[in-house]
């Protein structure tokens, strides 16, 4: 039978609730970032006075947190298992709800995360005389045609870049949650689909090297990550992907980008991916419905 709910809590009261039994289960986890962050404080700093000048901070440092955003789901549920007769399933509420509102809470403290991280690179370049996003001189154009057409314009990161890894935690994180909730041995399933993948390529390469086959291969995944919907797009606006080397006549190496990151293409992305995430987040939070024996 299902558990009695004939006095279920509000929403709120429970949104509440999750988040500080989220946080109190993350004690371990926000021990171990503050460790992390005073070696890096210290080694930033040291390196700041040993080539006396100050460290300059821009938005991509922020991308550290997508690998922490990833973990976040597996360690908000690691102690109560989505698949599992744990405590939290038998809340006088719905399941679905306690799944939703346990998700919110986590990007609660995920958004806290991202801030906290952002306050430190903050402090720690402005700190040690350093400044917020560096203004440099950058060669933007169709470098395979010729250097000389090429465009030399200043940039500066602005004010939208620092938002991009908040939008890209948030992200990766409802895809890993929605994989969490709605797969019982995601890790299992990612691990035969990435070695799945892998000799696949490998079958196709060797068997055909510079075929079509895999020719069209390589088309499809640069646009699934290059192209105008691409998630290099959409979690760094494409800061990894729109710039390239080349090496001049003289010898010299030197960045040429493609384009500079637009905030109109990086916007239509991310809001694509984020509605892909809600959407498989939703669809895997409706398997856990009552059970009824």
């Amino acid at each position: 039978m299902s558990p009695v709910r004939d006095h279920p809590a509000s929403l709120g009261r429970q949104l509440v609730e999750q988040i500080r039994i989220t946080g109190r289960s993350l004690r371990r986890e926000a021990l171990a970032l503050i460790v992390i962050l005073l070696v890096l404080t210290a080694i930033g700093l040291f390196e700041a006075i040993r080539g006396g000048a100050g460290l300059n901070a821009d938005p991509e440092l922020l991308l550290a947190v997508l690998p922490l955003a990833l973990l976040l789901p597996f360690a908000i549920w690691r102690a109560e298992p989505a698949f599992a007769d744990a405590f939290v399933w038998f809340m006088p509420v719905s399941r679905q709800r306690v799944a939703a509102t346990k998700v919110v809470a986590g990007a609660f403290w995920l958004l806290v995360l991202v801030l906290l991280v952002f306050a430190w690179i903050a402090a720690l370049a402005l700190g040690s005389g350093g400044s917020m996003g560096e203004t440099e001189q950058r060669l933007v154009g169709d470098a395979s045609t010729s250097f000389t057409q090429l465009e030399l314009r200043r940039w500066s990161p602005p004010v939208w870049l620092w938002f991009v890894p908040v939008f890209s935690a948030l992200i990766v994180y409802l895809l890993a949650s929605a994989a969490l909730l709605g797969l019982r041995h995601p890790l299992r399933i990612l691990g035969v689909v990435l070695f799945g993948g892998a000799m696949l390529l490998a079958i196709v390469f060797v068997a055909s090297p510079g075929g079509a086959v895999g020719q069209s291969l390589m088309r499809w995944q640069d646009l699934a990550a290059n192209g105008s919907l691409g998630y290099n797009v959409a979690l760094t606006a494409g800061v990894s992907s729109l710039s390239d080397e080349w090496m001049r006549a003289d010898g010299q190496t030197v960045s040429v980008w493609r384009d500079l990151p637009s905030l109109r293409s990086w916007a239509t992305a991310m809001l694509s991916w984020f509605a892909a995430a809600v959407i498989l987040l939703l669809a895997a939070i409706a398997r856990h419905r009552e059970r009824t024996g």
